[in-house]
């Protein structure tokens, strides 16, 4: 397989989608080598034949296919013309829309930050309370500066060091940290803060506490001593109380979550409860930038692990198919044939957080040698956001509504 070779009338050809090739024939367990092929009257250095299509760039730079095979094997040349037929229909112009959101918040990256920085300058061991949501090879890394992660208080020796993890904890963790004179760093997302300081406060005055979000989401356990869970309408027909006071879990889309405030208040006439400003709009602001891709892509590829194992990849496939027919998961470049790029004019691209690091690029490198490519990227961001800078405050910006592209 040509990753470049030298043309007698053309020069220098660049072979950017030689891994996308040699993925299909790895993928039909035919043995292939990757190098560069120089051709000498319409031979290679080997005596072998090579087969090739090629096309210029806007700057008039030669690109192409190539895959080199020798003259006196008749069912490897039939093989080799049969593959780059099937790809020469995928080789066209096309424009890729990248979703630059990253998959996870500007908190749970804050975050992440202070206990990486937590765990790599101070000799004692950091025990993290409770598993924080991250790319598995940031967990790694997390891991491997001493870091251990635990879901019981009580099996951390007295005088530790703990971190509270984006998602925050339960006040009485809070509480049995201080008693045993352990350092705490609390990495605790701003918005999650707010959330809890408004719960405890709606509980010391007596009111009702109503949790508005999703019991998957770890903040929730943070609250559920002194609140109520409320995932839908149904739950909300079975509040009794008359003096009720609501929070909203902030990894609950804010659209979802205006909804059920809005049936709360008929159900509830005396319903109080915090700011919107304090509501978190980074599981919205998400949710609508992969809609927006998804919406105008011909194929939507979900960079991911599995959807069936993995809650973020399969969240993102959801979304995604709402609005494109034709949503795939792609861990690796092996996923990716030239049939599912046929009279594909635009590529969706939706990185999740088990997405392997480096995929975007390999994508669009590989996808940039076939046919000339304009890459996009595209970010819906409003509401109430969170700096992720550890050394700044811990108040939330709020920005207008705004879609970049």
């Amino acid at each position: 397989m040509a990753t470049s070779f030298v043309h007698p009338r053309l020069g220098p050809v660049r072979c950017d989608a030689a891994p996308l090739l040699a993925a299909d024939l790895v993928a039909s367990e035919r043995p292939v080598r990757q190098g560069s092929v120089t051709v000498r009257d319409g031979s290679t250095d080997s005596d072998s034949l090579l087969l090739t299509v090629t096309y210029l760039d806007r700057e008039a730079e030669v690109h192409g296919l190539g895959i080199a095979v020798r003259q006196d094997d008749p069912n490897g040349l039939t093989s080799a013309e049969r593959l780059v037929r099937s790809w020469i229909r995928a080789v066209r112009s096309r424009r890729m829309l990248v979703v630059d959101t990253a998959p996870l918040c500007a908190g749970g990256r804050r975050g992440l930050h202070m206990m990486m920085d937590a765990a790599g300058e101070s000799s004692a061991r950091l025990f993290v309370i409770g598993a924080p949501k991250a790319a598995p090879a940031d967990l790694a890394t997390l891991a491997s500066r001493g870091a251990v992660v635990t879901d019981d208080l009580s099996e951390v020796p007295a005088g530790s060091m703990v971190a509270f993890p984006a998602h925050g904890v339960p006040a009485a963790v809070r509480a049995e940290a201080a008693e045993r004179g352990m350092r705490v760093v609390d990495a605790t997302c701003p918005l999650v803060a707010q959330v809890q300081a408004d719960a405890a406060r709606y509980a010391a005055r007596g009111d009702d506490v109503v949790v508005i979000g999703r019991a998957e989401h770890a903040v929730v356990n943070s609250l559920l001593d002194e609140a109520t869970l409320v995932e839908n309408d149904a739950d909300v027909h079975a509040l009794n109380g008359t003096r009720t006071s609501f929070v909203v879990d902030p990894g609950m889309p804010a659209e979802d979550a205006a909804r059920l405030v809005a049936t709360m208040r008929e159900h509830v006439p005396t319903l109080s409860g915090h700011h919107f400003d304090a509501w978190c709009y980074a599981s919205s602001n998400l949710i609508h930038t992969i809609r927006s891709v998804a919406s105008a892509s011909d194929v939507t590829l979900i960079l991911g692990t599995d959807a069936d194992t993995d809650a973020d990849c399969r969240k993102a496939r959801d979304i995604a198919a709402e609005t494109c027919a034709d949503v795939r998961v792609v861990n690796a470049l092996t996923d990716i044939s030239a049939a599912s790029l046929a009279r594909v004019q635009t590529v969706g691209l939706v990185p999740t957080l088990s997405a392997r690091p480096g995929l975007v690029e390999e994508l669009t490198d590989a996808l940039s040698g076939l046919g000339p490519l304009s890459t996009v990227p595209r970010r819906l961001s409003g509401g109430t956001t969170v700096r992720e800078n550890a050394a700044d405050d811990h108040q939330p910006d709020v920005h207008d509504p705004l879609l970049t592209v």
